[in-house]
């Protein structure tokens, strides 16, 4: 099963917002977001998940990918993607952080902090959705990445 992040270059209006069109690949299933540049630009959001998952590899912990950046002193949540690294597979959800639950101030830098353990079940006790894809796979983004950082 693939994975990648596509992050088009050329922004559009959504919702009355300039934004870019960007799409996760997940094996066959693919998922379109839009990802405001009022904040970040498209630069910032590939050079954060490439820090994200570094220091997620680093810790075998998760990764936490913004696709929805907005000044976070005004912005009420953060639209995420989840990495959680289990052995050679990768688990995958689309996660909402809230800002208000943020206690000491949101740090951009510490992204990953913001999400706890991965769970399987919500509150509710239903299964929370997840795509697994293997962790060679992300690897191979995160090097992709690395060269655009590096562009």
């Amino acid at each position: 099963m693939s994975f990648e992040i596509l992050l088009e270059k050329e922004p559009f209006e959504h919702f009355g917002t300039q934004a870019l069109r960007g799409l996760i690949r997940l094996g066959d299933e693919e998922e379109n977001f839009f990802a405001p540049i009022s904040f970040w630009g498209r630069q910032e959001y590939v050079s954060s998940w490439y820090s994200s998952l570094c220091l997620g590899l680093e810790r075998r912990q998760h990764s936490v990918l913004v696709t929805s950046m907005l000044d976070p002193d005004s912005a009420n949540f953060l639209m995420v993607w989840v990495l959680y690294f289990v052995g050679e597979s990768v688990h995958i959800q689309n996660n909402v952080v809230f800002l208000d639950y943020v206690v000491s101030g949101f740090n951009l830098d510490d992204v990953n902090s913001y999400v706890g353990a991965r769970e399987v079940v919500n509150e509710d006790g239903d299964r929370i959705s997840e795509w697994v894809v293997p962790l060679s796979e992300v690897l191979s983004f995160k090097e992709n990445l690395k060269m655009e950082v590096d562009a």
